[in-house]
């Protein structure tokens, strides 16, 4: 167990230090032991065989996880990437992770719209509404799509990069 923990450690690390590349192989880490193909062409096959193979139905034991964050906050930015992600990362099978980009923020209503005021500024407000909607459209890579945009220096700006990393759904987000 030691050394497939070890091993998605590393995949990990070297993932989350080139956080803007997709892995030479041409598919995002979660998909990696998705087929023996995929596995063959990445190189993981060993390691997926023994993942597939130690992995409880997840059906059978799912623990639930729900997140209520802001995306400029360093205290949610930090337990997100070094904490949250990388368990979910070895216990996605038997881990349901739901995330709620919303934290401290309050709303009113003028008369006319909702107004949103978020404790760290407009750019958390604009920061939490482009991850809500990322988490709203793109579905099962919603996860490292947010890990992507919070462990970058800048989240809004690496929206668009983290997102056609991890799927073509750029397009269709903005138009929303």
């Amino acid at each position: 167990m030691m050394r497939v923990v070890s091993f998605a450690f590393v995949i990990l690390c070297i993932y989350a230090g080139n956080s803007h590349s997709k892995p030479s192989c041409g598919y995002p880490m979660l998909e990696w032991c998705k087929s023996q193909e995929i596995a063959g062409e990445c190189g993981v096959e060993k390691y997926c065989l023994h993942r597939n193979a130690t992995r409880p139905n997840r059906a059978e034991s799912s623990v639930e996880v729900g997140l209520y964050y802001e995306s400029l906050c360093p205290g949610c930015r930090m337990f997100l990437v070094k904490q949250l992600f990388p368990t979910w990362i070895m216990l996605q099978d038997i881990m349901n992770v739901q995330l709620v980009p919303y934290g401290n923020a309050q709303e009113s209503f003028d008369g006319k719209k909702y107004k949103f005021t978020c404790q760290h500024g407009e750019d958390e407000c604009l920061g939490n509404m482009i991850e809500a909607c990322v988490l709203n459209i793109t579905g099962s890579v919603a996860f490292p799509i947010i890990f992507c945009m919070e462990s970058a220096f800048d989240v809004e700006k690496s929206a668009q990069p983290c997102v056609e990393m991890h799927s073509s759904l750029w397009g269709p987000l903005m138009a929303v």
